[in-house]
């Protein structure tokens, strides 16, 4: 790289031109103190008109017909405060410059309704400015994960950054190679043209992104990239990203995008870029990225205190944070005062935090006490955690077992995120490795306290993009884990359902997740879902929230309905549904919810009469989802179970599992064919429903009535049972076990380091035969 440099430098623009032809290794040349600024520019159009991508035979749209189009452009900062031969880091602020947007109703003599403007405007992410940061490697691959909301609502947009992956190895016109990022476009060296007076290899690629955008029918070809790679300053001068794909409701949504560099500044210092309104998030968000002792000096610039005290509210909870997670020394108490009047519900969280590890304790004492009457949920959670430590100390459902002590220091800390706020992951399981899936981690996650826990299903097709643009504005307002699964599909289906289960078991051995507070939301197919996964395994929620979904009636099981109303009496429901949806018809929800309060469920119903195919988290729904988490806390472990199950794929309920079931009937004829039988098996396997009516009383007596379980085992604990002493164990009224019952704290530690859940862990375990 440098022998090229220097021969640019030696003999011009010539032999940059003749060079342009050869294979050339492709690098970034960033030194610490390098800002480079580029004007982006946003088009986007959507076409309400027809159903785009959608296999099913619909044509019409769901709602009035209608087109719109956008246009928004942004100057973009790229700010590099460290670098080295290997790494870069880089923080990237995009301040908005423009935003002309016109929409068109097709059904209305009047032009656009309020609704639809408001919709229009919602793709926005709220704010002017808008930042993220990340660790290249020095061809420009990210080491760290991306930010999965970007400055607008856009499938595509949040692919697209100022420094593209280059390849790794040299190349030259006509040469291949694929991306490394999650759309892997298909790269070519196609030619090379001059921009800025400099020789340029021009590269272009298309991809599909089957995994992000929700379509019936992949098209390879949804999205193309074309960028110019300059060798002599070792930059990209231009990126151009274009792409087409459905939206929410399979709305036609085209978009292109133009990044183009305009200048380039070398040897600027931090303290400068964190007094510019223009670069300071950028610069803040690069911080966040550091480790603590980095973050600390930062913290020491000169010229702070004017960050907290002005209208920069982004700003002053990006240094709250940072200050927080780098256990810095807090701000005067003066500023903190002004802080907990802040509109923001994160920076009064923030500050209180702050005002725990002031030196001042008298003097910071009532104003955790003024926070303690805050109205947000977190903020008298922060308050309550500094002023009566004690009384917040729980061991939420664990047994007295002695733990290897690496579980311990596992359990006891958690991974401690170094990039908070919403982020594209990819899963580490090794039947899903890479899959991917969005995180957001709040500001003041450290790993060392637990944090209630959120997933979160999208509708559509179920992409973790869509679940993130409709469910992140008001989840990052909030203190909550957020987990978004990435379906493909229907979330019911068998193979999402058990990426699903690995996810969650994921996120709970790897965060500090409070076992207490887990729940899950989704809307429309997401919604859908939600009941599915309640149905499936109620021993891992503490609530659920469904909007929109086709409840107990969107498809049917051979062997009866699916979900089963008896798994999901235990876990409180709230059921939200708009009387003008055209898409999922309300009376799938109302229904549902009379077939739950048959059953004595704990349910609760909203209804919005006025209201579409829009009950969306902090913007459809009221802030009814955010509410009812924030009011049900505590998972219980009942002693009666009413369990069915269709298949044995996920057959644990709670404290029981049904290993065997019975199969459905092959008659002589099928059966003498082996290959077709089998067949048969699999298709008709799920019409025996297996049943088990499962109690324990309180003489330790444990009594299990089966229908279609051929063996079934007991996973038990002594929180279970009232008292010590034997346990008995009926079976179809037979007595099949009488006897002590041995903590096996082997056993549950394993259950646990298997589960990262305290609830789900066990320490005894019994197997049974059911006679026939």
């Amino acid at each position: 790289m440098f022998g090229m440099l220097l021969l640019a430098l030696l003999c011009g623009s010539p032999c940059a031109t003749s060079a342009a032809d050869s294979a050339v290794a492709w690098r970034y040349d960033l030194r610490a103190g390098d800002r480079l600024v580029y004007r982006e520019r946003f088009e986007q159009d959507i076409d309400g008109r027809e159903i785009y991508g959608l296999t099913s035979g619909r044509d019409k749209p769901f709602g009035s017909p209608f087109v719109s189009a956008a246009r928004y452009e942004w100057t973009s900062q790229l700010l590099v405060p460290a670098a080295s031969a290997t790494r870069v880091l880089v923080g990237v602020q995009r301040n908005r410059a423009r935003d002309d947007s016109i929409s068109t109703s097709l059904d209305t003599a009047s032009g656009i309704t309020d609704h639809e403007r408001e919709r229009q405007h919602a793709r926005l992410t709220g704010r002017d400015r808008f930042a993220q940061a990340n660790l290249l490697t020095a061809n420009g691959d990210a080491t760290q994960p991306w930010a999965a909301r970007r400055e607008m609502r856009s499938k595509m947009l949040w692919d697209a950054f100022e420094l593209p992956s280059l390849p790794a190895a040299p190349v030259g016109v006509g040469d291949r190679w694929q991306s490394t990022d999650p759309f892997a476009f298909e790269m070519q060296v196609t030619g090379a043209d001059t921009l800025g007076g400099e020789r340029c290899y021009r590269t272009e690629g298309s991809a599909g992104a089957a995994a992000l955008i929700p379509r019936q029918v992949a098209d390879s070809n949804a999205f193309h990239l074309r960028f110019w790679y300059c060798p002599a300053s070792h930059l990209v001068r231009r990126i151009e990203l274009e792409g087409t794909y459905p939206d929410v409701n399979y709305y036609k949504v085209h978009e292109r995008l133009v990044l183009e560099l305009q200048d380039t500044k070398h040897g600027e210092a931090m303290a400068a870029w964190l007094q510019h309104p223009d670069l300071r998030q950028g610069a803040l968000a690069a911080v966040a990225l550091e480790d603590s002792s980095a973050a600390a000096s930062v913290l020491a610039t000169p010229g702070l205190d004017s960050i907290f005290a002005g209208a920069d509210t982004a700003s002053a909870r990006m240094l709250l944070g940072i200050a927080y997670r780098a256990g810095a020394a807090p701000p005067s108490l003066a500023i903190l005062s002004s802080l907990l009047g802040s509109p923001s519900a994160r920076v009064r969280t923030l500050a209180t935090r702050l005002l725990a590890r002031a030196s001042d304790r008298a003097s910071a004492q009532p104003l955790l006490e003024r926070a303690a009457a805050d109205s947000d949920y977190f903020v008298r959670a922060a308050a309550a955690r500094a002023l009566r430590p004690d009384s917040l100390a729980r061991n939420a459902g664990a047994i007295a077992c002695e733990l290897p002590d690496s579980l311990r220091a596992r359990l006891t800390r958690r991974r401690a995120s170094s990039s908070p706020g919403t982020s594209f992951r990819g899963m580490s399981a090794q039947s899903y490795r890479g899959w991917p899936y969005a995180m957001y981690v709040p500001d003041d996650y450290r790993g060392d306290e637990p944090f209630p826990l959120i997933v979160y299903l999208a509708g559509n097709a179920g992409p973790a993009v869509e679940g993130v643009q409709l469910g992140a504005p008001a989840f990052e307002r909030t203190g909550y884990l957020v987990v978004y699964p990435n379906a493909w599909g229907g979330w019911w289906r068998t193979n999402t359902e058990t990426m699903v289960d690995s996810l969650l078991a994921e996120v709970m051995r790897e965060y500090a997740v409070d076992p207490e507070r887990v729940y899950i939301s989704g809307l429309s197919n997401g919604g859908t879902g939600t009941l599915d996964y309640v149905s499936l395994w109620p021993q891992r929620f503490t609530a659920a929230v469904v909007a929109m979904g086709a409840g107990l009636f969107g498809f049917v099981e051979k062997g009866g309905n699916r979900p089963f109303v008896s798994n999901v009496t235990h876990t409180p429901l709230l059921f939200l549904h708009g009387k003008r949806d055209q898409v999922i018809d309300v009376s799938a929800t109302t229904n549902t919810v009379d077939s739950l309060r048959a059953q004595h469920a704990d349910v609760a119903l909203k209804l919005f009469p006025d209201r579409g195919h829009e009950i969306a988290p902090g913007s459809g729904d009221d802030g009814l989802t955010v509410d009812f988490f924030q009011h049900h806390t505590g998972r219980a472990i009942p002693k009666k179970l009413d369990f069915n199950a269709a298949t044995t794929v996920h057959a644990r309920h709670y404290w029981l599992e049904i290993l065997e079931k019975e199969d459905a009937p092959v008659g002589d004829s099928l059966a003498a064919d082996e290959s077709i039988a089998e067949v048969v098996r699999a298709r008709l396997g799920s019409m025996v429903r297996a049943e088990v009516h499962a109690s324990i009383d309180d003489h330790n007596t444990v009594k299990l009535e089966t229908s279609h379980v051929r063996r079934l085992r007991l996973l038990l604990r002594p929180d279970l049972f009232a008292h010590d002493g034997p346990v008995k164990v009926v079976l179809n009224g037979k007595t099949v076990s009488n006897g002590t019952l041995q903590t096996d704290c082997a056993l549950y530690a394993r259950t646990l380091a298997e589960w990262g859940d305290p609830y789900l862990a066990y320490s005894s375990e019994l197997t049974f035969e059911v006679p026939r």
